[in-house]
């Protein structure tokens, strides 16, 4: 696959010394590397290059294997695997969708009617 570009805020800025940083991230068994290249500012946000070492698997499937749960502040502990489905909200219908994780937990299919 081809590198992406896309115009991304980034918390804590200050911290991102170098223009390329990297990840290595395992996908199917196998580890590759992501990369994130800092291009140039847009108003509050920046253009940023993603690449990746692995031309058969797709963005999608990279930020899939890449990303984490954003547990709420109060958690105090790193994601977990079961935490995919536990913290999972009524936003997430649509692959790639994304949430706070407090955004909707509160409701369930019993509020619902139909």
């Amino acid at each position: 696959m081809e590198p992406v570009e896309w115009k991304c805020i980034i918390g804590n800025l200050k911290k991102w010394k170098d223009g390329i940083i990297s990840a290595p991230f395992k996908y199917h068994g196998k580890e590759y590397n992501l990369t994130a290249q800092k291009l140039n500012p847009e108003g509050q946000a920046w253009r940023i290059r993603f690449s990746w070492t692995c031309n058969k698997i797709s963005f999608s499937e990279v930020i899939e294997a890449t990303g984490h749960i954003p547990l709420p502040p109060y958690i105090n502990r790193k994601d977990e695997v079961n935490d995919i489905s536990r913290y999972q909200t009524i936003y997430s219908r649509i692959q790639g969708s994304i949430a706070a994780p407090t955004a909707g937990l509160h409701f369930t299919t019993m509020y619902f009617k139909s």
